[in-house]
């Protein structure tokens, strides 16, 4: 699988239409098959079969929650399958369930690029049928605030390099939640993107975290999805180079009240 990054001091960690931004999570192992029934993976098909660029976690039969930056454009949602079922992704029309884009929704705030209110629903096509392996994934409490560790899923670069190297199976990673002025005072000049509706992971001595790909995926506690993986420092996995994600809890009402 082939996709770039963007060159910059801090990076998107997802890739989409003819920009990609910046996937294996760093650090992680393989997980285990059902590990984690609720991941997809969002994926566009090429002269060379399907490319992975994004993942989402299942809320209910129809709805998927992303980032923002995942899905921009009407026509990057007609051209972007969704598989599901599946830890392993190197034949996806063979070992996944495939769903396509009915509609989708990103928050109003969120002005693309690297910004607060990354956050977006999607909705499938048709209802996913729940068995073992494809599973729904609860949402926290309105405006709790997560701690302690979690495990973040997704088969974002493993590369600690510019050049990302990519996983077919999927990924994970116990990472413990830092505080926000832990997390601004790693980032320096990029915390000015931090917002109070973001939630950082470490460790801060590098060696584990999010890289290309892992956008719009998972950061789960206690079998709640707590964080959407949203952006990071490029190279992936240094010393300083804090995790960002979208809290969860910060949009509950906005979830409920969008899956229309």
């Amino acid at each position: 699988m082939k996709t770039l990054f963007l060159l910059c001091a801090v990076f998107a960690i997802g890739t989409q239409a003819s920009v990609n931004f910046g996937g294996r999570v760093i650090g992680g192992t393989n997980a285990a098959a059902g590990s984690a029934p609720f991941i997809v993976s969002f994926q566009q098909s090429t002269s060379k079969g399907y490319v992975h660029f994004c993942g989402g976690s299942i809320i209910n039969a129809n709805w998927i929650l992303t980032a923002a930056h995942c899905i921009t454009s009407q026509s990057l949602a007609s051209k972007t399958s969704i598989f599901a079922g599946c830890t392993n992704i190197a034949n996806p029309d063979q070992t996944c369930t495939k769903r396509t884009i009915a509609s989708y929704k990103n928050h109003n705030l969120y002005v693309g690029g690297i910004a607060p209110y990354d956050i977006g629903l999607v909705k499938v096509n048709q209802p996913f049928t729940f068995s073992s392996s494809i599973a729904s994934i609860a949402l926290p409490a309105a405006n709790s605030q997560p701690s302690g560790d979690c495990t973040l899923y997704g088969w974002g670069s493993t590369s600690t390099t510019t050049t990302p190297a990519f996983p077919v199976n999927l990924q994970q990673v116990v990472l413990p939640i830092i505080s926000l002025k832990a997390c601004e005072d790693a980032l320096g000049k990029a915390a000015i993107n931090i917002h109070n509706t973001n939630v950082c992971t470490g460790p801060l001595t590098g060696g584990k975290g999010i890289c290309t790909s892992d956008s719009g995926g998972p950061l789960v506690s206690k079998n709640t999805l707590v964080g959407v993986v949203s952006w990071g420092k490029n190279p992936c996995g240094q010393k300083n180079t804090p995790s960002v994600f979208t809290r969860v809890s910060a949009f509950i009402s906005w979830i409920q009240d969008n899956q229309k």
